[in-house]
C-alpha cells in the first residue's frame, strides 16, 4: 500500500511540475504606458503537446496598479467589465490557444504596478503557471504629447472621432479581441470617422506597428 501511495505522489508531482502553457511573448510582460490613454496588452497561452481541445481556466492572485487606474480584461473568448477574479476560457481546439489581454487607462495618477494571474487546467488550479503583467506610466501627459504623433479625440466617443496627425494611406479599424471591424483609407492627415454605428467598447486604429487606442461609449 505504501509503495503505490508513493508512485502516486511522485506521479503527481511529475504532473504538476511539468510545463502545461507556453506564454507568448513572455510569461512575464512588461509595458510603460501612456498617461490619459488606452492601450491593450495580450499574452497568448498554448497548451503544449497540442490537445485536441482544452478547457482552461486562470484566476487573478495579485495587482498591485494604483486604484484610481481603470481595467477592462479579455480572455478567449469573453471580454469583461472591469478585472473579474477567476473564470474558465471557453473550449480551446487543436492548434488554438488561450489569451489574456488588459486594457488599461491610468488617466491622470502616474505610477507602477503588476497584475498576477494563475493559469491552469479546469478544476486543477494546484497546477497553475504563473503569468504578470507590470506596467509603469511614462512621463509625458496629455497636455505635452508630441503633437507629430497620430492621436484621436474625444477619447472616450460617441458618435466621431477626430483622426489627428494620421499617416496617409490605409488604417484598420480593430476591436478589443483584434479582429478588423472596418478598413479605412485616408487621403489627409486629419479627417473625422463615424463611430455611431459600433457597439461600446474598446477600438484600435493600425498602420503597421502604428496603434492608436479608443473607447466608445
Amino acid at each position: 500500500m505504501r509503495m503505490w501511495v508513493s508512485l502516486f505522489l511522485v506521479s503527481l508531482s511529475g504532473r504538476l511540475s511539468a510545463q502545461l502553457y507556453q506564454y507568448y511573448p513572455t510569461s512575464t510582460y512588461s509595458a510603460e504606458i501612456a498617461m490619459e490613454e488606452y492601450s491593450v496588452h495580450q499574452v497568448n497561452i498554448i497548451p503544449v503537446g497540442n490537445p485536441d481541445f482544452y478547457m482552461m481556466a486562470w484566476r487573478l492572485v495579485g495587482n498591485t496598479c494604483p486604484t484610481e487606474w481603470e481595467f477592462q480584461l479579455c480572455d478567449w473568448a469573453t471580454c469583461f467589465e472591469g478585472m473579474p477574479n477567476t473564470a474558465i476560457m471557453d473550449t480551446i481546439f487543436s492548434g488554438g490557444h488561450g489569451l489574456l489581454k488588459p486594457t488599461v487607462n491610468p488617466f491622470t495618477t502616474p505610477g507602477s504596478g503588476q497584475l498576477t494571474f494563475w493559469v491552469f487546467p479546469e478544476g486543477e488550479m494546484d497546477a497553475y503557471e504563473e503569468l504578470t503583467f507590470f506596467f509603469q506610466t511614462d512621463v509625458v501627459g496629455v497636455n505635452s504629447v508630441d503633437s507629430s504623433k497620430p492621436y484621436v479625440y474625444p477619447n472616450p466617443a460617441n458618435d466621431f472621432v477626430n483622426l489627428n496627425h494620421f499617416t496617409l494611406g490605409q488604417w484598420h479599424l480593430k476591436d478589443v479581441a483584434g479582429r478588423s471591424v472596418q478598413t479605412i483609407y485616408l487621403d489627409r492627415p486629419e479627417q473625422r470617422l463615424d463611430v455611431s454605428n459600433l457597439p461600446a467598447g474598446f477600438y484600435s486604429l493600425v498602420q503597421g506597428d502604428q496603434r492608436i487606442a479608443f473607447i466608445h461609449q
